[in-house]
């Protein structure tokens, strides 16, 4: 699979970059990305909170002074966290960078935490909060996530109203000097004239000090039969997760595991759609999914029934697993699997924008964008043997929990 053309360099104090060439003049999209997730924070919710206000208020501007601004110009400027990255990210056009990079580097650097906008901030995610607690598809994955983590793990505790209450703005301008004044991003571009927007950030971006990329975390629970049952009231509906913690992306198993999953339940022809949904009708949607954060990663599989059907749906899972453990996948059907994720991998890769949020997905997950034709060609070469072997390593039922709501 030939892979897009990609410049990759640093700017004079050392912020890597990485270039996407757009295929026509004009439009940009130029992204910071920090080092600013949970796995940084000293108090819980603050990498999501401080990322959240970048925009909101400046030593130089209000929020719709900002919005303003960028309005004028044509563009947009919009913050994301995962749990891994805060990403302050512009969309505009080359012809008024001069205008626009000062402005998200300044948001990025001068932003200032204010009590109002902190409470804003604060009732509003408290209200959404509400609302997904009345969720069995939620509250089920809020509780197997805690399971498989553990509470105390950056990726396994959750939001509440209790923390978001906690929330302070001396927090989180400590964790704004810490991980984005003190600590630079890296960034991503897409563009067509990168002396251009190299001029312009090299300007803005001095003195800025780049730092490794690397964190301390807990360490993970181990593998354990477990299950949970947790009532949502008058809910017609119960939700079923089941899961565990898999490798990450840098295990020689990883690639198997891709297809492992999708043969479970990653694509509309895996085995749990037709089994479960096409055949049995025990549910509407079931499916399986294979997370991978920047310092672990999981595998879980989720799907809503009746309360009449649940313990059903349950018990074909599990049957369907064993059937994995005990039977060689046809080549046929190994086939079908491979060709579709090979579709995946080409359509990452369709354009100068899906390129760079690929690139933003490796930076996220600690990947490097090179391999992903090598990826491919483990992907081709795993055989029905390889994936029996995978299924009887990690999908063993005295390793995996279990969650139903309802």
């Amino acid at each position: 699979m030939a892979l897009p053309s990609v410049i990759e360099g640093h700017l004079s104090n050392g912020i890597p970059y990485a270039f996407v060439p757009a295929p026509y003049p004009g439009p940009c999209k130029i992204e910071l990305n920090f080092l600013a997730g949970r796995p940084q924070e000293s108090v819980r919710l603050s990498a999501y909170a401080a990322n959240s206000l970048l925009s909101e208020r400046t030593t130089r501007y209000t929020g719709p002074q900002i919005a303003q601004r960028i309005d004028y110009y044509g563009a947009s400027l919009q913050p994301s966290a995962s749990f891994d990255i805060g990403t302050l990210q512009l969309l505009g056009t080359e012809r008024h960078l001069d205008r626009l990079v000062p402005l998200l580097i300044h948001c990025a650097r001068e932003a200032v935490f204010r009590e109002e906008d902190l409470q804003l901030f604060t009732d509003s995610h408290i209200q959404d909060l509400s609302v997904d607690l009345e969720q069995t598809d939620a509250v089920s994955y809020r509780v197997l996530t805690a399971l498989l983590f553990g509470e105390d793990h950056p990726y396994g505790y959750n939001s509440t109203a209790e923390l978001y209450r906690a929330l302070t703005t001396s927090s989180l301008k400590h964790f704004h000097r810490d991980f984005y004044l003190n600590r630079a991003p890296q960034i991503l571009i897409m563009g067509s004239d990168l002396r251009k927007i190299l001029k312009r950030l090299e300007q803005h971006t001095e003195g800025w000090p780049f730092l490794p990329w690397d964190a301390e975390i807990p360490p993970l629970p181990q593998a354990f039969e477990s299950e949970v049952t947790q009532s949502v009231s008058g809910k017609s509906q119960t939700s079923i997760k089941i899961g565990r913690i898999w490798p990450g992306i840098h295990h020689p198993d990883h690639p198997g595991l891709l297809i492992l999953n999708t043969l479970v339940g990653g694509y509309f022809g895996s085995r749990l759609v037709q089994q479960i949904r096409e055949k049995k009708g025990y549910t509407y949607n079931i499916y399986s999914a294979y997370d991978n954060y920047r310092f672990a990663s999981f595998f879980y599989i989720g799907c809503e029934s009746s309360h009449r059907k649940a313990g059903l749906a349950k018990a074909q899972i599990h049957q369907e697993l064993d059937r994995l453990k005990h039977e060689l996948v046809p080549d046929s059907e190994l086939r079908m699997i491979k060709n579709y994720l090979a579709g995946q991998l080409s359509s990452q890769l369709d354009n100068a924008l899906m390129v760079s949020d690929w690139l933003r997905q490796s930076l996220t997950e600690g990947s490097d964008w090179r391999g992903t034709s090598h990826l491919l060609e483990q992907l081709l070469s795993i055989t029905p043997r390889d994936i029996q072997d995978l299924a009887q390593q990690y999908l063993d039922t005295k390793t995996l929990t279990s969650v139903i709501v309802g």
